[in-house]
């Protein structure tokens, strides 16, 4: 089974690898994924060492070294990034063009992949990005980033859209026009910002 986890934007609950081709996520949740709709897949991938977190406090999985080629890491990474691309080929057989997520929030460090730094963040997203788009020549991804700071962008040529993922607080209505100038200044203007 991959190790990997799809957050179904309909309902927020998880589509486990397994699952995606089934017209259930596991719960109550219908999927329903029609030829030329857009579906977005947010993927927190499972640390590729089979443990069952993608949290930097609850793992020791290095990601500098699954950026190394030819480590146990790197293997494991590699392993899980093509078991992703089965699945999103499958969508491309169908039609359907994909909103990419992957690695959001690097720049936080809570998620593994962001825990030792930008380099090695963007180092993973450009492994990812060169494996499904030439190894496995899948052209049904729109890849989306999330998150404002310079040193993580993983540049233009690999980023179609920009967001940027904010939690105000309860009841906290303001402008967020300020990160707008950011991001609309980290593409130079040349990216679509939701």
């Amino acid at each position: 089974m991959p190790q990997f986890e799809i957050t179904c934007t309909l309902c927020s609950n998880h589509i486990w690898g397994r699952h995606i081709d089934q017209s259930t996520c596991g719960s109550q949740c219908s999927i329903i994924v029609l030829p030329n709709a857009l579906t977005t897949l947010t993927v927190k991938v499972k640390q590729a060492l089979r443990t069952s977190t993608f949290y930097t406090d609850q793992t020791n999985f290095d990601v500098s070294r699954a950026v190394q080629s030819g480590t146990p890491e790197n293997l494991a990474t590699l392993r899980d990034i093509d078991s992703i691309a089965v699945q999103l080929q499958r969508l491309e057989n169908a039609g359907v063009p994909v909103l990419w997520r992957p690695l959001h929030e690097a720049g936080g460090g809570w998620f593994w992949w962001g825990a030792k730094g930008a380099a090695a963040a963007k180092a993973l997203y450009d492994i990812m990005y060169d494996r499904l788009t030439n190894v496995h020549g899948l052209h049904n991804l729109i890849w989306e980033w999330s998150t404002n700071e310079p040193e993580w962008y993983p540049g233009n040529n690999k980023v179609d859209i920009i967001g940027y993922d904010s939690y105000p607080g309860k009841y906290v209505y303001s402008s967020q026009k300020g990160v707008f100038d950011q991001l609309f200044t980290l593409v130079e203007g040349k990216k679509w910002l939701p």
